[in-house]
Formats: C-alpha cells, sequence, structure tokens
C-alpha cells in the first residue's frame, strides 16, 4: 500500500453552492481512504465556504484551503470578457505549477473540476512529477461523441488529445456505471486507466417516511431545466395535457431548482415554479435550503433525458431523488435501467411521454392501490442510499487503489 502525505484537492472553477455536495462527498471520501493524511483544497473562497458547512467535524480540522482569486471581468464586451478569461488560464496554469512543485511523491493530487483546456495543460505537467493522480471526468466528455458547434468541438479535440498521452499513474474517475465501458470499448482510455463508481452523495436524514397520498399528489422537476440535454420542457406538455386535474387540484406539477432562458417559451400556468431568479444565460441556483424544503413535499420526481444525454455525466438531481427518497418516473434510458438494477423497484420507467401521462392519472385516479407499492418504492430508494454512500463508495474506491 502507497503512503500518502496529503492529499491536493483541487476545484478551479466552481463558485458558491455550485458542486458544493459532490466536492463534500468527494473530499469525505478521500479521508476515509487516508484517515492519517491532511487535505490541502485548492478552490474559490465562496466554493469553500460552501463545502466546508457540509464536511464533518473531523474532516473539517483536516482541512487545509488555499484560496484561488480571479480578477472579475469589468465589462460585458466579449473581446474585453476574453482578456479577463484568459488570465483566469494563466491564473490556473500557475496554480497547477505550484502544486505539482510544492507537493511530494508520497502524496497524491485529486483534480476535481478545472476547464478543458487547462486539464490538457494539467495532464501534460504530469509527466514531469512522479504524483499518484485522479482525475474526475465529467459531462465534457459527451462532446467526444457529438459536438455541435465549435466550442464542444474544440473541446472534444482536446480531451481525446488528453486520453492519448498515457501516464501509468494518472487515473480517470467516472460518476456512473455505464460510461467507463463505452470509453473502453471505444479505445478512448485502457480498463485500467478508469474507476468507476456511483456518484457521491452527503446524505442528510430527510423527513419523507410520513408522506402519504393525500390530495394534490405531486409531481416534479428538480434541479436545472434545459431544453436539449433535459427535455425539461416536456413537464409543460405533461401538465397541460391533465390540466383538468391540476386545475381540480388532484394533482401539481412542480419545478424546483432553476431554468435557463430557452424554457421560457414552453412555461404556462399549469405547473407551479420554485427556481432562482434568471439574470441571464447562467441564472442562479435556487438557495440550497428553499431546494431541500421543496423537494421534502413531492411525491414523485420526473426525468425526461434524451437517449444519448447523460451517458458520460451523472445527474444531481437524480442522486437528489435517492438522497429525499422519492419515486423516479423516467423515459427510458440506460442510466435508469442500470439505477432500476442496482436499486429494484425504485419508480417507473416509460417508453413514450403518452405512457407516462396515463401512468400519472393512473397514479391519482387509483392512489390507495398505488400507495402500497410507493412505500415499496420508498424503501428501495433508502437501501439504494447504502450504494451511494461515502462509506459504500469509499471502500470500493479504496480496494480499486490501494494495491
Amino acid at each position: 500500500m502507497k503512503l500518502s502525505n496529503s492529499i491536493y484537492f483541487i476545484d478551479q472553477t466552481s463558485e458558491g453552492e455550485h458542486h458544493m455536495v459532490f466536492n463534500a462527498a468527494l473530499v469525505e471520501i478521500w479521508s476515509k481512504i487516508y484517515p492519517e493524511n491532511n487535505i490541502k483544497y485548492w478552490g474559490v473562497h465562496s466554493s469553500q465556504i460552501a463545502v466546508n458547512k457540509l464536511l464533518s467535524k473531523q474532516v473539517q480540522q483536516k482541512v487545509q484551503y488555499n484560496i484561488i482569486h480571479y480578477i472579475p471581468s469589468p465589462s460585458k464586451y466579449k473581446l474585453i470578457k476574453l482578456f479577463f478569461f484568459i488570465l483566469k488560464e494563466l491564473k490556473r496554469y500557475l496554480n497547477f505549477c505550484t502544486i505539482f512543485i510544492k507537493s511530494s511523491k508520497q502524496d497524491i493530487i485529486c483534480l476535481s473540476i478545472t476547464t478543458f483546456s487547462s486539464f490538457f495543460v494539467f495532464k501534460l505537467l504530469s509527466y514531469f512529477f512522479n504524483r499518484d493522480i485522479y482525475t474526475v471526468l465529467h459531462g465534457d466528455i459527451d462532446f467526444i461523441y457529438k459536438a455541435t458547434n465549435r466550442y464542444q468541438k474544440i473541446n472534444a479535440l482536446t480531451y481525446k488529445m488528453i486520453f492519448l498521452l498515457k501516464n501509468k499513474q494518472f487515473k480517470y474517475i467516472v460518476l456512473n456505471k455505464i460510461c467507463k465501458e463505452k470509453l473502453v470499448k471505444d479505445n478512448y482510455l485502457n480498463f485500467d486507466e478508469v474507476i468507476e463508481m456511483n456518484h457521491p452523495y452527503f446524505f442528510k436524514i430527510y423527513t419523507t417516511k410520513q408522506i402519504n397520498f393525500n390530495k394534490p399528489i405531486i409531481f416534479a422537476h428538480n434541479g436545472s431545466m434545459e431544453v436539449e440535454r433535459k427535455n425539461s420542457h416536456y413537464i409543460f406538455f405533461i401538465a397541460k395535457q391533465l390540466k383538468k386535474s391540476v386545475i381540480q387540484n388532484d394533482i401539481t406539477f412542480k419545478s424546483i431548482g432553476l431554468a435557463n432562458k430557452q424554457i421560457d417559451a414552453y412555461k404556462n400556468e399549469f405547473v407551479e415554479l420554485e427556481l432562482g431568479t434568471n439574470n441571464g444565460i447562467l441564472p442562479p441556483y435556487l438557495p440550497r435550503e428553499t431546494y431541500e424544503i421543496e423537494l421534502i413535499k413531492v411525491h414523485f420526481l420526473l426525468f425526461f433525458f434524451p437517449i444519448n444525454e447523460y451517458i458520460f455525466r451523472a445527474s444531481g438531481a437524480v442522486i437528489d431523488s435517492i438522497a429525499f427518497e422519492k419515486p423516479i418516473i423516467a423515459l427510458r434510458h440506460p442510466f435508469f435501467e442500470n439505477l432500476f438494477y442496482q436499486g429494484g423497484d425504485i419508480g417507473y420507467i416509460c417508453d413514450t411521454l403518452e405512457e407516462m401521462i396515463d401512468l400519472i392519472k393512473n397514479i391519482y385516479l387509483n392512489k390507495n392501490d398505488h400507495f402500497e407499492r410507493y412505500q415499496t418504492q420508498v424503501y428501495n430508494l433508502s437501501k439504494l442510499k447504502i450504494k451511494f454512500s461515502i462509506e459504500t463508495i469509499a471502500k470500493e474506491v479504496s480496494l480499486k487503489i490501494l494495491n
């Protein structure tokens, strides 16, 4: 077993509560694998504050925060914004150089989140330092298979070059149980380069077990609403088809989280919105406390992922369905098929929107017949939490790296 003195944990881009739950869970996992080591966390201060709130007291005492400061762009003009983005990129490159120089052969480096361009520089730097490195692959891997614009094509080309550069000490972490097989099969990565795990979650205890089917039954979309990547606008179509039941207060449709501007064209009065304020292309998130309060009230969560999306990314919204023990109603998709394989009866998979509409209608018209199964689904979700827990994932990962 390799002894390590310190773990360098890096998130170069997240701000505020963005990725806070994931980063907190990942820090806890590394702490369990290497309980004697301190953790040197490099990130934006607002993100570090958010993450620290979720960490256990024991881990809080082990984390040393190194704050990354960026100079914000003073203008909305594209050329000026580009100039300040380049400054940010240079800062990221310098951060990586500093981390490699300060670390030793006995240390571990975990890169959680950065830009694809600085990721390439990070991979190049790794050749000059004898370090064990673990990097998390996020949704940008999608672009290798379906880039649609110049930015995505450059992104995809960069990742292909990163994957071509082989380093035995450089491992990739993927956050679901379906994408490793495809990346290996398509010869982008070798089998032993990739560590797969369920998306870790910092679970709390939520008051979901006392929920009943007193009307209205609440069907909700949670997380970010997006048209192309999630088909989130389908909830407005479903609600309109069932508007009579909505008006009669038999059922309620809600969206909890945030929405991009493309969603505006589909909104209607049959879906209640609890969203972060939309101030542009990237609206702020709904405060986490508000998000959790609203999610506790929900009966079912709805998902409409296109079949070619979420193969190489994990969804925090889906993980929230497990955390809050909310049965899933989803369109058929490999990600959900694998999730149901792991968890058993945790909801329903539908082949079409029409089938989903009929199912929702059947649930509220025959709610007494469905409630026993609903309780079973909630129970199965509570058991599925174990597979997504920090403790379970830490044990699985430790078996793969401590040899």
